[in-house]
């Protein structure tokens, strides 16, 4: 895990007098002192329990994906493109352009806004105290929004809260529906990681810091896809045929158990929006590639990889 770098009571001071924005805590002498901790994560009950499970630290986010999620590709933003010195970039920051980062050096398949429209803010390692690049809400009374496209299953980040170790993460999936709520203890002024993998897409993430504190990330991870199948015995047998297929995929069921529902996925994590019926699946108009499927029965769900020819 990367070291984590307090801010002193020098920047303190300079927060209780005012400070509005990074902008403005940038102008601030910072001295700095090299620390580590990590998150205290607490799940906020939603009812849905959409995510699986959640990591305070790279290794073991890492290495839970590549156990647990069927296609474990994650893509990762690091942010040290942008500029010298602290900087506004607009209303986003996406592989598009903007201007902190030219159309390109960004990763693809995110953006990063601010809530209300207002700035987000590019901070090159060191500016106050950090020990890496950071991006996010430049203006403390809004928080920090992440969306993808397509959507993901996983994500993990070092996170920076400014001046509270309370925030507060939430998690939406398809629709815009919040699936997810995490409360974080974190050390005040310092890169913290969270990681996490769900097992429906996600498609935003929130981040806010308590008392209008400001909230950053760098070190950015995600992608994956993790769908996950129940392992119950009713489902044993459950298969989809023929692999390679071509138009038509047939969805072999044990007795007893019903079709509830099927979701396609890309390799990319894209719901591909297929239709179904008669235990039988609609793929001609799906490219060439790999997909994984999902079957949602009375039984249980099970997921298989297929091939489209």
């Amino acid at each position: 895990m990367k070291k984590i770098t307090l801010i002193t009571t020098i920047l303190c001071g300079a927060i209780a007098f005012g400070q509005q924005s990074f902008t403005e805590l940038g102008t601030q002498d910072v001295n700095n002192e090299n620390n580590s901790g990590t998150a205290t994560i607490t799940r906020v009950d939603n009812g849905r329990a959409a995510v699986v499970d959640t990591f305070a630290n790279l290794a073991d986010f890492t290495a839970a994906v590549d156990e647990n999620c069927p296609v474990a590709d994650l893509s990762l933003e690091i942010f040290d493109n942008g500029p010298a010195a602290i900087m506004n970039c607009g209303t986003s920051i996406s592989s598009a352009g903007d201007a902190c980062f030219a159309a390109g050096e960004i990763e693809e398949g995110f953006a990063v806004e601010a809530s209300n429209g207002t700035d987000i803010i590019n901070i090159p390692t060191g500016a106050i105290g950090n020990a890496e690049p950071l991006v996010g809400s430049n203006t403390f009374a809004e928080f920090t929004t992440i969306t993808f496209d397509p959507s993901v299953f996983a994500a993990g980040f070092d996170i920076w809260n400014n001046s509270d170790p309370l925030t507060t993460l939430r998690i939406f999936g398809e629709g815009d529906v919040l699936i997810e709520t995490f409360d974080l203890a974190i050390p005040v002024a310092a890169e913290t990681f969270f990681g996490f993998y769900a097992d429906e897409p996600v498609t935003r993430i929130e981040m806010e810091g308590a008392n209008a504190s400001g909230e950053l990330l760098g070190n950015f991870s995600y992608g994956a896809v993790c769908v996950l199948g129940l392992e119950d015995s009713a489902l044993e047998g459950a298969s989809l045929f023929p692999n390679p297929v071509t138009n038509v995929l047939n969805i072999n069921l044990p007795s007893g158990a019903e079709l509830n529902e099927v979701t396609v996925y890309s390799i990319e994590g894209r719901n591909m929006n297929v239709t179904f019926s008669d235990n039988t699946i609609d793929v001609s108009s799906l490219s060439t590639g790999m997909y994984l499927v999902n079957i949602e029965t009375s039984a249980g769900t099970f997921t298989q990889k297929v091939s489209k020819r």
